[in-house]
């Protein structure tokens, strides 16, 4: 199961990792390998808090590339 993330920067230095179908699920890095790297860690450890606490897994949203924009 792969889930949709978010990056987002304010300077090309930092990336911040959202992760829109599991709610307070949120991670960072360095470089944006290093972020995508940490968000999947903190995707299994949200998982893992979900189970624990006998709640549902949501699964992953669709992917519409037709959303996806650039800001400048």
């Amino acid at each position: 199961m792969r889930y949709p993330i978010i990056l987002h920067t304010d300077d090309q230095q930092q990336f911040g990792v959202t992760v829109p179908d599991l709610p307070g699920c949120f991670s960072q890095g360095d470089s944006i390998e290093s972020a995508v790297e940490n968000a999947q860690e903190a995707i299994l450890f949200h998982a893992e808090g979900l189970v624990s606490g006998k709640q549902t897994i949501p699964l992953p949203s669709e992917i519409d590339i037709s959303d996806f924009h650039q800001d400048n």
